[in-house]
């Protein structure tokens, strides 16, 4: 593939959480800002249209969330002054989640 991120950090996060958990990280979408021109551009519109428009239809087939693909997004196509955010684990669901919380504390 030929994509560069740009964010690389943002990016090894997602793979290092990929690898190690089988998750995607995501955002705490309880409080988000985005800039709205930002989601509009003409590269990140093309991007969105490709997880679901095209094949492999990564929202649909991966079933991604709209946290993981904003991540996704941001360590794509945005620099990393430009996001402020603190690591998160990745989803998890049900049991799962409550185990992993009890790791951490």
């Amino acid at each position: 593939h030929s994509i560069k991120p740009r964010n690389p950090a943002l990016w090894e996060h997602i793979k290092t959480t990929w690898e190690r958990d089988a998750t995607l990280p995501v955002f705490f979408k309880n409080f988000e800002v985005s800039r709205v021109s930002f989601l509009l551009r003409k590269d990140v519109m093309k991007w969105h249209e490709a997880l679901t428009e095209r094949e492999p239809f990564g929202i649909f087939t991966r079933r991604w969330s709209d946290g993981n693909t904003r991540v996704l997004t941001m360590a794509i196509f945005a620099k990393p002054e430009w996001i402020l955010m603190k690591n998160h684990p990745g989803y998890r669901h049900g049991k799962e989640c409550a185990e992993h919380i009890l790791e951490q504390d």
